[in-house]
This record gives C-alpha cells, sequence and structure tokens, in this order.
C-alpha cells in the first residue's frame, strides 16, 4: 500500500514537471510552483484552467510517447533542497580545513568551497530526481479533472487507467 503511494506521487511528480515544462515552453517563464501528490498535483500561480488543462494532457502525452526525460526539472524543490545542503556542508568543511587561517582567507575559502556545491548540486539533484523523486513511466495514467482551488491554485487530479 504504501509502495503504491509512492509509486504514484513519483509519477505525478514527473507529470507535474511535465507540465509546466510545457506551459514555459508555450507561455515564457511563470511565477509557479507545483506539488505533486499521490492522485494528482498542485500548481499554485496564475494559470488559466483550461490552458493547465491543454498543457497536462500535452505533456502526458509526450511522455507517453517516450519523453520521459520532462520528468526531470532544474527548477525542482530536490535541486533546491541538494544545492541548499551541499552548499552547507561545503562551507563546514572548509571551516574546518582552514580552521587556522584568518577570517578573509576562511571567508574565502568558503564561498569558494560554496559556490563548487552549487555547481555540482545540479547533476546530483537531477540524478536524485531521476532514481528518487519522480518516474517518468506514466504509461497507466489518465487526467480526470483539475479542480480550481482558488484564483491562484489548481489540482490537477489522476487515475489509473481501467482496462
Amino acid at each position: 500500500m504504501f509502495a503504491e503511494w509512492i509509486s504514484a506521487t513519483q509519477r505525478n511528480h514527473g507529470l507535474e514537471h511535465a507540465t509546466i515544462a510545457v506551459l514555459i515552453e508555450k507561455c515564457g517563464m511563470q511565477t509557479i510552483a507545483g506539488r505533486a501528490s499521490n492522485d494528482g498535483f498542485y500548481v499554485l500561480g496564475h494559470v488559466d484552467t483550461d490552458l493547465l488543462l491543454e498543457c497536462s494532457k500535452d505533456a502526458l502525452n509526450r511522455m507517453q510517447n517516450g519523453n520521459k526525460e520532462l520528468a526531470i526539472s532544474t527548477f525542482c524543490g530536490t535541486n533546491i533542497l541538494t544545492t541548499g545542503a551541499l552548499t552547507a556542508v561545503f562551507a563546514l568543511l572548509a571551516n574546518q580545513f582552514y580552521k587556522h587561517s584568518n577570517w578573509l582567507e576562511k571567508t574565502m575559502n568558503a564561498l569558494t568551497w560554496s559556490i563548487l556545491a552549487v555547481v555540482i548540486s545540479q547533476p546530483i539533484g537531477c540524478w536524485i530526481q531521476k532514481m528518487v523523486t519522480t518516474n517518468g513511466n506514466v504509461e497507466n495514467i489518465e487526467i480526470s479533472s483539475i479542480d480550481e482551488i482558488s484564483p491562484i491554485l489548481r489540482k490537477v487530479r489522476t487515475q489509473w487507467k481501467k482496462y
């Protein structure tokens, strides 16, 4: 039961990313956020419901036709978390390695190590998405509806196809 819940959330997370990618492709960069659940995903931002439905269906169709890389997004919270965690760890390590340096050297070394952490965190965050937080296999999913929760919050509901 729990494994099914995780799997559904991972697939919806991938579909959420793909939907936002299609939306950006059609309308340009947006101030928008998403969050997946086991029965769909939420989109926070000023997005027309009909446009969101169109983009969701387009994204699902693309993924079902092999474009599974749409499930990975550099804008994902996984990448943000990875960047923050690695930056903190690298800054702390730099402080330890250079603990006998003066404050300016410590600061410059911490900044250098932090920049390195930011650079390597992008591919690591995308790898974590691919291996843990998303799944591009959406063959058995269909979009059932979109709920308009508020003027800036929509829920795209998904369900497993019934054969």
